[in-house]
Order: structure tokens, then C-alpha cells, then sequence
């Protein structure tokens, strides 16, 4: 796992490599005749198998912002074993959140070990289960939808952030972060404020859906939903990417958002926005709307991805983050 030195470096490794001489001449020398034992028709000698290399997924580089420019001012690199400083669980225990009657975030859904903080998914009890079904039925009734309950089940979500004890107007925002393969919940890098405005620096649907970057403001979602929501849908179908660390940012001010993903800008909005007591929020939930895709995944229009390529998800699953940093401006 990077050290928070190597990371806070930041800089492309550079490999030097040093000149190498000619090989001498080699000088050619009788050489015996070996003997070869004879084999008996039934034996036959075993060839030697040839080992298959595992396969690599190289990291993408990332430079941490100008330090001339930029004051750092979150430093969070979850290298203990318990919740760090400034950071707390969030909305635990709470099945009331908008489109999550049928899921909740839990303690017990957030580890810290091996310099990492790991989010997962998790399905509840039998008894858990009946008991949350029942009230989603309730709130369904109530809300004018048809009474289902949770017909794909109910799940232990995870969520941590830096609610009440740090927050920031405006700067810049970057975490290292692993996100699962899987479809049917969403990983989220987000921040949030009691200004009812809302910037999703990441949001991840499992490889098959893709990847947001969104902004909502007093009610209203930049851009909208639809086609345009989704970014760099070439890069999430390979597979490969979610097997890899990427390193999520943005960059606000009060007029204008920059996205960016493995130091590559993949949305610039202009939006604005007004002062804002920003929180810093980790995520991994599971919306009623998109728990069919647990069971049974879809390739969203325009992911680039074959339907048949897709598996169910295993229960549990998560994602891990390594730091997470704020900066801003001097």
C-alpha cells in the first residue's frame, strides 16, 4: 500500500536504466556427446509445464496538486485499525432515505485494516428482512406506490463521512480508491452541505452501467439524468479497470466544477453554486431501483460492454479506499 509520502510525491516514476555493455565472445569448445537413456515404449517423459503469468494491471499516475497553489488541509490515509480522526459512520440504522426503504447503512459494514478502509454490501437476516419488508410496504402505501415491500431483499449498506467535524467551501478533493465489479449498489467519493447543494465527485454502478460525475443544486441534477450523465464509458469496459486503484478528484469554486479521474478531466460544469459547508462522504448503498442487478445484470446502452459477459454478484462484496485529501487554494 503507498505510504502517504509516495502518494503526497505523487510524480510519474521515472525507471533509469543503465547501459549494458556487449557480451564477450564466447570461445566454442569440443563438447561430448551426451548419453540419452533409453525409455521403454510405456513410459513417456512428462514435458515440462509451462507456468501461465498472472495478469497486471498497471496503476495510472497521478500528481498531487501544486503545493505553491494548494494548502493541504484533510489528510486521511486509514492506516489504523478504528475510524480515523474527523471521520464517523453515517445514517446508521436509517431505512427512511428516498429511494433506500430496503437498505441501511451499518457499523459493522466498514473495516479498517492493511492501510485501507473497506466498504461492503451485506444481506440481512431472515428476521431483519421480514421486519424492514413489512415497513417498506407501509412507506410504499403511504407514498402513493404500490405496496411491494423488498421483493430483492434487504441489504446492510456502508457510509462514512466527515459530517460535523470538517468541511470546506471551496478546493479540492482527491481519493485513491478500488471499486467494485459489481452491479446492484454504488460506490460513491461524495460531498455534501446543508446548502441543498451536492457534488458527486464519483459514482460507480459496476462494470456493465459505468460512471457518473453529477452536481445537484436546490433540486436540480447537472446534467440531468440520461445518456449525458455517464463518463469515459470506453474506459470502464475493459474489465481490467475495475481490478485497479483510480484516483478521483474535483475542483470547485462558486462558478465552475472540474471532474477528474486518474489526472485525466472527464467533466467540466459550469455551475454555479453558493457558500457551502461541504462534508466529505464514502459510500457504498444499494437503491430499491437498482437491486434486481444483484441477480441480474444489465449492460446499460452505450457501455460498451456485452450482456454475456456479465455474472450475479456475490454477497458480500465492498470496495476499498486507501486516503483520502483536501486541499485549498493559498
Amino acid at each position: 500500500m503507498n505510504t502517504t509520502s509516495r502518494t503526497l510525491a505523487g510524480a510519474a516514476l521515472f525507471v533509469l536504466l543503465a547501459g549494458c555493455s556487449a557480451p564477450p565472445v564466447a570461445v566454442e569448445s569440443p563438447v561430448a556427446t551426451p548419453t540419452v537413456p533409453a525409455v521403454s515404449p510405456s513410459e513417456s517423459p512428462s514435458p515440462t509445464p509451462t507456468p501461465t503469468p498472472s495478469p497486471t494491471v498497471s496503476e495510472p499516475d497521478w500528481t498531487p496538486p501544486d503545493p505553491d497553489r494548494w494548502g493541504l488541509v484533510l489528510d486521511t490515509d486509514f492506516d489504523g485499525s478504528s475510524m480515523p480522526d474527523l471521520w464517523d459512520y453515517r445514517l446508521t440504522g436509517s431505512y427512511g432515505a428516498g429511494g433506500r426503504w430496503c437498505a441501511s447503512p451499518i457499523e459493522d459494514n466498514v473495516a479498517f485494516g492493511d492501510g485501507v478502509a473497506r466498504l461492503k454490501l451485506s444481506e440481512a437476516s431472515e428476521k431483519q428482512a421480514a421486519k424492514v419488508s413489512a415497513e417498506a410496504k407501509r412507506k410504499q402505501t403511504n407514498a402513493g406506490d404500490k405496496p411491494v415491500g423488498c421483493p430483492e431483499g434487504v441489504f446492510g449498506n456502508a457510509m462514512i463521512s466527515t459530517q460535523d467535524q470538517f468541511s470546506v467551501d471551496t478546493g479540492l478533493v482527491a481519493a485513491r480508491v478500488k471499486f467494485p465489479v459489481e452491479q446492484g449498489a454504488h460506490a460513491g467519493v461524495w460531498l455534501q452541505s446543508g446548502a441543498q447543494q451536492e457534488i458527486d465527485i464519483i459514482e460507480t454502478y459496476g462494470w456493465g452501467q459505468g460512471l457518473t460525475n453529477v452536481v445537484h443544486v436546490r433540486g436540480k441534477k447537472n446534467p440531468p439524468e440520461g445518456r449525458d450523465s455517464w463518463v469515459v464509458p470506453e474506459v470502464v469496459a475493459d474489465r481490467a479497470w475495475w481490478d485497479a486503484w483510480h484516483t478521483v478528484e474535483v475542483e470547485w469554486t462558486h462558478s465552475k466544477i472540474t471532474f477528474r479521474l486518474d489526472g485525466e478531466v472527464t467533466r467540466e460544469l459550469k455551475q454555479k453554486t453558493g457558500p457551502a459547508d461541504y462534508f466529505v462522504v464514502i459510500s457504498l448503498l444499494s437503491s430499491d431501483w437498482e437491486t434486481s442487478r444483484l441477480t441480474t445484470p444489465k449492460a446499460r446502452n452505450g457501455s460498451g460492454v456485452d450482456a454475456d459477459q456479465l455474472e450475479p454478484a456475490e454477497i458480500p462484496f465492498g470496495m476499498e479506499v486507501d486516503w483520502v485529501r483536501v486541499w485549498v487554494r493559498s
